[in-house]
């Protein structure tokens, strides 16, 4: 009798162990984090802000006072015509009842479909915010410094990084009473920038054989006096779904902002940008958006995932943004 041949001893089935799958990471995301996000009540209302120069005001020996005589009274003004209204967004995705049926071991059909939902909208957030914020003729007329053309790309190891982010630090500050504490990139910048011999030479000293120079986003964002160095390094899908050639693209690109917003919402407190989440939308939770399982109309036979987001990306103050594009090569 003929022994069995391979084919007859294994049946090829999916692993059940590992999958493989291509999704951005948490920390390739910054939009959510360059702006601080305000979780409203109400889906548009007006912003409040004092006019500038009041509470710098130099009023000089008018405020000398007589004996006997009334203080030199001050004054402020305020102006709401700044708001916002957080748009609607949502993604769902579909599963049918035969595909739940039918799903090998390998599959967890209500996890992928939460994790697709979720990045498609995070996606969204991140493109907004790079097309809407990190671009000229957005932030500080004395910004939009564009490389080779108002200083040397920062890959050029002659070229002083320092100086550049300095002009803006201090430009930020002389507008706005607040030292910037936040400098947003894209990845492409950041990996030019850590090579930088000025970056190098100054951490090169703390170095040695057992720990050498490492120079973390950390280490730089100390270096500058920032709180964060935040790097945009998230992906997208450029082509069309179903396009002959699948191609990506960065989502941030050779970009810099430079910009200073409190740690979190604040009053009387300048601030570049907030994101406006309508949390009342969210049933009051403090999230940027929320997962809602749901059955379909009654004849489709499947279940429906989606995600909502309610929000408004916001620019707040002008001035307290510093643009450097087309940073590196």
């Amino acid at each position: 009798m003929p022994s069995p041949v391979t084919s007859d001893l294994h049946i090829d089935a999916l692993l059940t162990e590992i999958s493989l799958a291509y999704m951005n990471e948490d920390g390739d995301y910054i939009a959510d984090r360059a702006f601080p996000a305000v979780y409203v009540d109400k889906q548009s209302d007006k912003l409040l802000e004092f006019d500038d120069g009041f509470f710098q005001a130099d009023e000089g020996d008018s405020l000398r006072r007589a004996p006997g005589g009334l203080p030199h009274e001050v004054d402020y003004k305020v102006t709401t015509s700044a708001s916002y209204y957080a748009d609607a967004y949502a993604a769902a995705h579909g599963i049918p009842d035969e595909d739940r049926g039918n799903a090998d071991a390998v599959f967890n059909l209500d996890e992928e479909a939460v994790r697709l939902v979720t990045e498609v909208l995070r996606i969204k957030r991140e493109k907004d915010f790079a097309t809407d914020f990190l671009t000229t003729g957005i932030w500080h007329a004395s910004g939009d410094k564009a490389g080779s053309t108002d200083f040397t790309k920062w890959n050029d190891a002659s070229s002083d990084p320092f100086t550049d982010i300095e002009d803006g630090k201090r430009t930020i500050k002389g507008s706005i009473s607040r030292w910037p504490n936040k400098l947003v990139m894209g990845d492409i910048v950041w990996y030019r920038l850590r090579h930088h011999p000025d970056i190098l030479d100054r951490i090169k000293y703390g170095a040695t054989p057992q720990n050498p120079a490492n120079v973390s986003r950390q280490l730089v964002a100390a270096l500058l006096e920032l709180d964060e160095v935040l790097v945009g390094s998230a992906v997208r899908r450029s082509s069309n779904e179903g396009a002959s050639t699948l191609t990506k693209a960065r989502i941030v690109d050779d970009d810099a902002l430079l910009m200073f917003t409190p740690s979190s919402p604040s009053r009387m407190t300048p601030a570049a940008g907030y994101t406006f989440f309508w949390a009342a939308a969210f049933g009051g939770q403090r999230v940027p958006q929320i997962i809602e399982r749901y059955r379909d109309i009654p004849g489709r036979h499947r279940d429906v995932v989606a995600a909502h987001s309610w929000f408004d990306q916001k620019k707040t103050v002008k001035n307290a943004g510093y643009f450097f594009s087309d940073c590196v090569d």
